[in-house]
């Protein structure tokens, strides 16, 4: 059974084509990033290349393979380009010919196939004139319009639609039971995209960090403990930026709070504004943790 929130009737769809053994060999998997594309196309590789019974069971060796990422006729085709040329696409045509390795199939998948250029899906279209027996491909994409015709025309399209905040909030439930406020804000800020609500719940996980972090030094500040307050900034020396930027932003909030009831935080306050200038101007993260350590201790 395919493991797909929401898009019930394609997933349906979709089930009865693979116990019928009739999925295509070629998908247009459209729909806006976050939609659950790139979800739908492992787990019709994996129909492809299961080994139950009722496929794709997501349980056998084959199809743990390919949820894993390390099936060996599984192939992603991508470029570190911005667009998609044409030799991705002859090597994918001439691996596309070669017998599996232990599957049914060579499966290639496309996750950004609006990038490919006109030549590139030229090339393709040889290919898909006369596919070889064994070999199947998917291209995924936000804009299905961005594909030649000729390209379309030869394909089964499949469109992954918004889900609602209910089906959202549902699936992040399950997920992360413990987080039920987390789970309601991300399912109201998606817009349906279960990509976006899991980002949403993961940049909440960090900042509760920080949000924590802030918190402790604040701690520190009321103690006047001054060694505590500089061995914790040095502490974040070798922070990545985006962990960084949101300590920062979590003290500047945490001081604001603080200032009416103990004015020594206005100043600091100040201080941190100036911290997020400078890691806006791209001053090292090392050099900002020095600046704050002396000017806030200096303060106590």
């Amino acid at each position: 059974m395919f493991e797909i929130v929401g898009n019930e009737a394609l997933v349906s769809r979709l089930e009865k084509a693979a116990r019928a053994g009739s999925l295509s060999h070629f998908y247009i998997i459209g729909g806006p990033e976050g939609s659950g594309r790139r979800t739908l196309a492992t787990q019709l590789a994996a129909a492809m290349e299961c080994t139950a019974s009722d496929v794709p069971c997501l349980k056998c060796a084959q199809c743990r393979k390919v949820l894993g990422n390390i099936h060996p006729d599984v192939t992603v085709i991508s470029s570190d380009k911005q667009t998609i040329g044409v030799e991705p696409v002859r090597r994918m045509r001439t691996d596309a010919y070669i017998r599996p390795n232990e599957g049914k199939r060579r499966i290639f998948i496309i996750p950004e196939a609006e990038t490919l250029t006109v030549q590139a899906q030229n090339v393709m279209l040889k290919l898909l004139e006369e596919p070889p027996g064994t070999a199947s491909f998917m291209l995924l994409t936000d804009n299905p319009g961005a594909l030649l015709q000729t390209v379309r025309s030869r394909a089964v399209e499949l469109s992954m639609n918004r889900l609602t905040g209910q089906q959202v909030l549902n699936y992040l439930l399950k997920l992360f039971p413990e987080k039920r406020e987390q789970a309601q804000r991300a399912a109201d800020s998606c817009g349906g995209l279960i990509g976006k609500a899991l980002e949403l719940m993961e940049d909440s996980g960090e900042n509760t960090a920080a949000e924590d972090k802030a918190r402790e030094i604040i701690k520190h500040i009321k103690n006047r403990d001054r060694l505590a307050v500089a061995a914790m900034f040095t502490s974040f020396e070798r922070a990545s930026r985006g962990d960084f930027e949101a300590l920062l932003t979590a003290l500047l909030e945490q001081f604001a709070a603080q200032a009416p009831k103990d004015s020594r935080f206005i100043q600091q306050a100040d201080t941190i504004g100036r911290a997020i200038e400078y890691f806006r101007a791209n001053v090292s993260t090392a050099h900002i943790c020095g600046y704050l350590s002396a000017a806030i201790t200096q303060l106590l």
